[in-house]
């Protein structure tokens, strides 16, 4: 009797550990190259904190989501950290360099000792800049001011500082466009349950598998709230779009743990066979609920 309630107690100890994992298993998405395929998506509905399931790749084909501030392989080659620390400022010189959009322009902004505004969102070198006891006259010879440019990122050590800063900035951008992706997705998910007619309706649930139904689950707990209801973060509000890029942006750093499933046997031995009785099993079910 008292190896069966050990083996009892055993058995219980394994169910509670594989249910905690199971449970656990699922952590809170970062936005970061690191989280799993399955991490939850934080968000709230009214007063309500909701755990989203993660519009996955294939569903964000579906509705052809893809918000990206930069090339996510050009940003890793000028800053593979992602805290901005040892960035290439060869590779940062050559994007600022080669590079014609808002988000070049904005960052050459952030060195105001060597770029000026010149109109119609543009900036461009000053006409002459003077750094380390040289005078550059970037007017006629914007190569020698490049290469000036160049050695000020990796010298100067406000350079340094402000390069560091740029790295920051671009890599918290990055998980702004992962969260703000997540927000559109949920939109369209709702809108092809709202209007079935609209396209890529017909592919939408096969794709978005989890987070399809769970949508489903919440529009009839929510049946009158607008479809943008269901695109809120923590904290009651939708990332900023792209267009609200800043340099002043700062990465906040933030880390996550999976649980770790331990698949164990448990063999009967010989001869001293048992059985489990209802009041066993009972005993069982009492003390996981204990555990959680």
């Amino acid at each position: 009797m008292q190896r069966e309630a050990q083996y009892t107690l055993t058995l219980c100890l394994l169910f509670a550990l594989g249910l905690f994992s199971l449970v656990s298993c699922q952590t809170e998405c970062t936005f970061q190259d690191s989280d799993p395929a399955n991490c939850l998506v934080k968000g709230k509905i009214d007063n309500t904190i909701i755990n989203w399931q993660k519009c996955s790749d294939t569903c964000k084909q579906n509705y052809n989501l893809k918000i990206t501030t930069i090339d996510i392989q050009t940003l890793n080659q000028m800053f593979p950290n992602q805290d901005g620390s040892n960035g290439s400022p060869t590779a940062f010189q050559s994007y600022l360099r080669f590079t014609e959009s808002y988000v070049s322009y904005t960052l050459r902004a952030g060195f105001p000792l060597w770029f000026t505004d010149v109109g119609s969102g543009k900036t461009d070198f000053k006409d002459s800049v003077t750094w380390n006891g040289q005078s550059y006259n970037c007017k006629t010879d914007k190569a020698s001011c490049w290469t000036a440019f160049t050695s000020y990122l990796r010298t100067d050590s406000t350079g340094q500082t402000y390069m560091a800063q740029v790295g920051r900035t671009l890599w918290n951008r990055i998980r702004l466009d992962r969260e703000l992706e997540q927000s559109l997705c949920r939109i369209r998910i709702c809108e092809t349950l709202t209007s079935p007619s609209v396209p890529d309706a017909t592919t939408a649930q096969s794709r978005c598998g989890a987070l399809y139904d769970q949508m489903k689950t919440q529009q009839s707990q929510y049946p009158n709230k607008a479809c943008s209801g269901f695109a809120f973060g923590p904290g009651g509000t939708t990332p900023a779009p792209p267009e609200k890029f800043t340099l002043e942006s700062t990465a906040t750093t933030s880390t996550s743990t999976t649980g770790t499933s331990t698949t164990d046997t448990t063999t009967g031995r010989g001869n001293a066979g048992f059985s489990l009785s209802f009041s066993h099993l009972l005993l069982c079910f009492s003390f996981v609920l204990l555990l959680f």
